[in-house]
């Protein structure tokens, strides 16, 4: 589960560093648009923002994906644990019955 919540803290720090350099381009495509011609400044802000909810969208995947995993990995863990709990019972009850029987020689 930390592999996996590792892999997942750097995939979300990899979108976190691009949005703050597709942020700085767009600011420097904004500042240096004509004032007079304000559409270029807001396409280049609207394409920041589309990248930014694709960049959501991602975390969002990725994480219910990782989540997922781990619950996998859980679930399949304590599967095993109730087996090896089950099959130490028995072989402790077998044990059990196998000393309380009277031997008759």
């Amino acid at each position: 589960m930390l592999e996996e919540t590792e892999a997942f803290a750097q995939h979300w720090f990899e979108r976190r560093h691009e949005a703050v350099r597709t942020a700085l381009q767009a600011a420097r495509n904004v500042s240096s648009a004509n004032p007079s011609d304000p559409s270029k400044a807001l396409q280049s802000m609207a394409e920041w923002q589309r990248h930014s909810a694709e960049r959501l969208v991602a975390d969002a995947q990725e994480w219910f994906e990782t989540l997922s995993r781990c619950a996998s990995y859980v679930a399949e863990t304590e599967a095993e644990a109730v087996e090896k709990t089950v099959g130490d019972f028995a072989a402790s009850t077998k044990s059990a019955e196998k000393s309380s029987k009277p031997n008759l020689v």
